[in-house]
């Protein structure tokens, strides 16, 4: 299985597409409209992007597309993160447990 970063046209539309087709023998699924998706990841139409990034993937299994995922940090909300992130070179704990990475493009 690979991981695929969402970053061009055929990504875009295998992970809009990708719930109709887990979705398609279940006749209660109603599918969100491509474009309320897009408008999410879109800065022009979100204004989470002035304050925060987002980023999302694809699960590739061979040539199947079988997940998809989305990450979103706010740095309005989560100052800390970044005073953090500034501190301890490109590190920060969170819960005392986990360590994550942040990279500085991001920033």
């Amino acid at each position: 299985m690979t991981i695929v970063e969402v970053n061009d046209k055929k990504t875009r539309k295998e992970f809009l597409l990708l719930p109709r087709s887990l979705y398609k023998s279940d006749p209660n699924f109603i599918s969100p409209l491509d474009k309320e998706i897009e408008s999410v990841f879109d800065p022009k139409h979100n204004h989470f992007h002035n304050h925060g990034i987002c980023k999302r993937w694809i699960l590739k299994n061979d040539s199947i597309t079988v997940g998809r995922i989305a990450a979103f940090i706010n740095f309005e909300k989560n100052k800390i993160i970044y005073h953090l992130y500034t501190m301890s070179k490109n590190y920060f704990i969170t819960n005392n447990i986990n360590i994550i990475k942040i990279s500085p493009e991001y920033l």
